[in-house]
Parts: structure tokens; C-alpha cells; sequence
């Protein structure tokens, strides 16, 4: 007997459709549910949420907020020393209330909490995908290594391609926090409003003196900020 095909889908909630959200809140709300289907954890930009869910980046925001305030998202702050590094959301699952009223959650129980879905605000280029990072419950210690994610943001995809076009070689991988370390000073350049002209000229100039003890990292690039864009740099200590 063949083995059975693999059934490409995820699974959601059934009173999804049963609690009154509108098109755009259950667009979200299940694109935010098959993230978290996906694997342990996700990072979906407001772009991509946007992109898959057929609406603008703005609405995309708007509807993100409306989840949280009907308690179908459990929205969390990370903190680290360096500052605000990205937001955790637990997926709710709804319960029908019998009526057309969207739920109000005051707190999560282990049956209701979905996986978490990490989100990081950064701009991102119009097609990009989020990125998984699988991360080992039973040991944090270990390390996982993933790519740069050049789509997912038009500063990364010009240091890549700088860094392709000197080098001759890609670039070294990169740990979750590392990423997110990257993706904090990333969004202080988009708001102090540093154009794309300003990073490529200041890219460049980078590699043309750049060390021959420096592997080209982002990440050693990152401390020069405060020089040459006058944006403050908060250390890094992973």
C-alpha cells in the first residue's frame, strides 16, 4: 500500500468563524495561526503579514492591535539590556460565546495559548518571507545558526550584495540573537530616517578600509553607527 501524501495545511480554530471578526481580522488572525502551526517560533513582519493577508502594511498594524484588544493575541514585550528588541504574541484560541461578540481575555490558560509567534516591526521589502528559527526547548543553550535575511529588509540586501561584490564570498551566518541585535539597530537607521543612498555610500566605504582581521560582518559594521550616521550604538554582549 503507497505511503499517504503529507496533507499541506494547517490546522485552526473552529470557532474562528464563530466569534464575529471581520475578513481583515480573520485574515490575520489565521495567517498568524498557521505561523505558529509552522514551527516553534516565527518572525512575520508587519509587511509580510500584510502581503499574506491581502492589505496594506497600515491595516495590517490596525488589525494586529484590534487582536490584542479582543484577546485573541497575548502581546508581550522582550526586553533586554540593550532595549526593546522585538515583541513575543501568543495565539489565543477563541471560545464561542454564543453570541456575535468577539471575546475579552484577561489572561492566558495552557489550553487556550497557542505557539508563540515572534514578531519583529521592522520595514520590510515587499516580498519578504518570514524567517523560522527553530529553537531547542530542551536546551536554550544551543546555539542555531541561520542565513542573513536579505529580504527582509533593503539595508540587509545591500550589505549582502556589498559584501558579495568585496569579498567574493557569503555572508556568515547568523544566531537568533544576533538577529535580533541587527534588526534594533536596523530600525533606529529607518527612524532617523537614513536613506538608502546614505547606507550604500556608507557600506561601501567600509569594505574599501576594512580591516583584514574584520570577517565583513554586519555585526562589526553595526558599532559604527554613532560615526557615520550619528545614531547611537547600545553594545552588543552574544
Amino acid at each position: 500500500m503507497p505511503p499517504k501524501k503529507k496533507k499541506n495545511f494547517f490546522t485552526a480554530p473552529n470557532d474562528s468563524f464563530e466569534i464575529g471578526l471581520n475578513p481583515f481580522q480573520i485574515a490575520v488572525y489565521l495567517y498568524l495561526t498557521r505561523c505558529s502551526n509552522n514551527s516553534d517560533s516565527a518572525f512575520p513582519s508587519f509587511s509580510t503579514i500584510a502581503l499574506k493577508s491581502g492589505m496594506g502594511e497600515r491595516k495590517a498594524k490596525e488589525v494586529v492591535k484590534e487582536l490584542v484588544e479582543m484577546g485573541l493575541i497575548k502581546k508581550q514585550q522582550r526586553w533586554g539590556e540593550k532595549g526593546r528588541q522585538s515583541n513575543v504574541y501568543q495565539v489565543v484560541e477563541p471560545a464561542a460565546e454564543g453570541n456575535n461578540t468577539s471575546p475579552q481575555r484577561e489572561g492566558l490558560s495552557a489550553p487556550d495559548a497557542l505557539t508563540l509567534v515572534h514578531d519583529m516591526h521592522n520595514p520590510s521589502a515587499p516580498h519578504a518571507q518570514y524567517k523560522e528559527l527553530y529553537i531547542n526547548n530542551q536546551d536554550k543553550n544551543i546555539k542555531r545558526y541561520i542565513d542573513l535575511p536579505i529580504d527582509d529588509h533593503v539595508f540587509l540586501n545591500i550589505y549582502n550584495a556589498e559584501f558579495k561584490r568585496s569579498l567574493k564570498k557569503e555572508h556568515p551566518k547568523i544566531t537568533e540573537e544576533q538577529l535580533q541585535h541587527i534588526t534594533y539597530h536596523i530600525e533606529l537607521l529607518q527612524e532617523w530616517e537614513i536613506t538608502v543612498e546614505e547606507f550604500r555610500e556608507q557600506v561601501r566605504d567600509h569594505f574599501e578600509t576594512l580591516a583584514k582581521k574584520n570577517n565583513g560582518s554586519i555585526l562589526a559594521f553595526i558599532p559604527s553607527f554613532m560615526r557615520r550616521f550619528e545614531i547611537p550604538y547600545t553594545g552588543f554582549d552574544g
